[in-house]
């Protein structure tokens, strides 16, 4: 099954015909802007995906900064990525105190995403 558009955002699920029962086996990947994001050919647990992205869906709408907005996308990356990090503590220059950055972070932190972070800003695309 496909969600979404490839050329912008979409998601691709697909359940094992040996799933597992409750465990759900099955593939699973992003497409941003055509590109696959994601170890679509290797077996993951579906069931654990879901419980993972119940606080993307949670956030949904919450994650536009127009201060951040203004960086160039470089920019933009690498203050986020070194907040979820918890190298650097610029990105508070750009968002007010109490706004929980890690809402940026969209990674299904499962097997097929092990070495992968992903980063979602809500943007004019």
């Amino acid at each position: 099954m496909e969600f979404g558009d490839r050329a912008r955002f979409a998601i691709t699920v697909e359940l094992n015909e040996n799933h597992g029962g409750l465990w759900m086996y099955g593939r699973f990947c992003y497409w941003i802007a055509g590109e696959s994001i994601g170890s679509y050919d290797e077996i993951t647990s579906l069931r654990g995906i879901l419980f993972r992205m119940r606080y993307l869906h949670s956030d949904r709408g919450q994650r536009a900064c127009p201060e951040l907005m203004k960086l160039s996308t470089e920019e933009m990356f690498s203050v986020i990525s070194a907040a979820l990090r918890d190298d650097d503590d610029e990105i508070y220059n750009y968002i007010p105190g109490d706004f929980p950055f890690a809402r940026f972070d969209v990674g299904v932190h499962v097997d097929v995403w092990i070495t992968t972070r992903y980063i979602w800003l809500r943007t004019a695309i």
